[in-house]
């Protein structure tokens, strides 16, 4: 063993006596109290001017970093030094390069990307999408309660464009939800399997970071849907709103039945749709079960054992015996089924490195699978094909906005961006609100109109101002929350 004077570089307890940087031929032992290093099998010993040179810039990163980079810059590019037990900060400032960048590492798969970060055209073509899909949603569902197969039609060829218009927005609601399928796979699944290649996903964080995002939007959406419920039921005629409109809800719908306290807890699980129907009778609700439920058994993944892949095959296959609460929900099982496809589909799409991917064949293979898809299955009918095409194409557009690198100057002026902050507050909250306007101004369904259009309007504007107000006060927090839950799940694991 050699040994070399180490100036007071890692001075002031940067490092305990207990850690080591490893690396594949020795151990470099940062004692923090002693002004030693121990280096092992060097090829040569640094020179001291080096080291005087090295303390000349002013911080400990601008120190620390170029000290111990010299010292493995004596070794093969394959023998860099790993940090065990020492702060990931730390780790990660000595593994940078000059430019202070992360060195590509032969140890991780060609195929996978380097780093989870996003291009900045390509996040808000992103948030573009998901505030014009849970505005979809929105617009689906103000149709649907507004008007029936015994409204009126529209007089006058102005009012009759206007209603094409809004019918044709009202006809993506179902599409939106499984376009959200495919961007929770693409930014939660993505990230994480990233991560977890590399080494750097662990369950407890991505478990409260699931938990906070799901907690911080569901409870409050719950109360919500209590109170607005209540108020319609006791101020309004509710009973018989929903009796005009008894093909939209669930059949047999009891509306105090619905806000008990075991309905709510089994929403709180996501456990609707399957043990339960949605509280309050909120018909939003159903796809968060869905959601809930591709996290957990993407949790399962990333546990990386032989026994986790074997649990996720065997609910997997309990999943795809599941039954609807509902005598017509004959499709549950393929709805949840299809969806986790094209969850992890997305996730996939995400992790996979396309420097190498051509445009032309990426395409190329999208098309296919859309067109294999329109002659193996009925996309016409409402259903498992359906669903699984719009996956497909929502893989594909996906697909071309990372790899095409479209600009978003038009997305940007338009402003629909800024949708997305708030459009699972949106999406979650805003059929309560809906319900209660449509109810306190008319029990029976809307006749096509100006009037109605206008009314629209009004009922869309109040569902995107209560969730916006909601949102502030809830959505807005996440990341705090999120950091409350996981010192508090840190401190635990300490006393355990």
């Amino acid at each position: 063993m050699r040994r070399c004077r180490r100036p007071s570089i890692l001075a002031r307890g940067a490092a305990a006596p207990s850690q080591w940087l490893v690396s594949r031929r020795g151990a470099v032992r940062a004692p923090g109290f002693r002004q030693r290093l121990h280096v092992s099998r060097l090829r040569h010993r640094p020179q001291r001017r080096g080291f005087r040179s090295e303390r000349r810039p002013a911080g400990k990163q601008a120190v620390i970093g170029p000290f111990l980079r010299k010292l493995s810059a004596n070794r093969s590019h394959s023998h860099k030094l790993l940090a065990v037990g020492v702060p990931p900060k730390l780790t990660a400032m000595l593994n940078r390069n000059d430019d202070g960048e992360e060195p590509d590492s032969s140890r991780w798969p060609s195929v996978i990307r380097s780093s989870t970060k996003i291009a900045p055209e390509l996040s808000i073509w992103l948030d573009a999408i998901r505030g014009l899909a849970a505005v979809a949603v929105v617009l689906s569902h103000i149709n649907k309660l507004m008007y029936s197969q015994a409204s009126m039609p529209a007089e006058g060829a102005a009012v009759k464009a206007a209603y094409t218009i809004v019918n044709i927005a009202s006809s993506f609601g179902h599409s939106a939800v499984i376009m959200f399928f495919a961007l929770s796979g693409y930014l939660v699944g993505g990230g994480a399997t990233v991560r977890s290649i590399r080494g750097q996903q662990q369950l407890v964080p991505y478990a409260v970071a699931r938990a906070a995002r799901i907690g911080t939007v569901l409870l409050p959406g719950l109360a919500v849907t209590a109170a607005t419920t209540l108020v319609a039921l006791h101020f309004f005629d509710l009973t018989g709103f929903i009796a005009h409109r008894a093909n939209f809800y669930p059949a047999g719908a009891d509306i105090a039945g619905s806000l008990g306290l075991r309905v709510a807890l089994c929403n709180v699980a996501s456990l609707q749709m399957i043990a339960c129907n949605q509280y309050g009778l909120n018909v939003s609700l159903w796809s968060l079960s869905n959601e809930v439920i591709y996290y957990v058994l993407f949790g399962v993944l990333l546990i990386g054992r032989w026994w986790s892949v074997v649990l996720f095959v065997a609910s997997v296959l309990a999943l795809s015996q599941v039954e609807g609460i509902e005598p017509n929900d004959l499709d549950r099982a393929s709805i949840y089924l299809v969806g986790l496809l094209i969850w992890l589909l997305a996730a996939a799409l995400f992790a996979v490195d396309k420097a190498h991917i051509s445009l032309r064949l990426g395409v190329g293979a999208a098309v296919l699978c859309i067109l294999l898809a329109a002659v193996l299955l009925n996309p016409m009918r409402p259903g498992v094909g359906r669903d699984l095409l719009i996956g497909l194409c929502s893989l594909g557009a996906l697909f071309l906005l990372e790899k095409g690198r479209l600009r978003s100057h038009l997305v940007e002026r338009l402003g629909v961006q800024r949708l997305a902050p708030f459009s699972f507050t949106l999406y979650l909250i805003h059929f309560p609100v809906v319900q209660l306007v449509l109810c306190a101004l008319s029990t029976a369904p809307f006749n096509q109109s100006a009037t109605s259009l206008a009314v629209q309007v009004v009922v869309f504007a109040a569902a995107l101002v209560f969730a916006y107000a909601l949102y502030l006060v809830s959505e807005a927090h996440t990341e705090r929350v999120r950091g409350w839950m996981l010192r508090a799940v840190t401190v635990r694991q300490r006393h355990l």
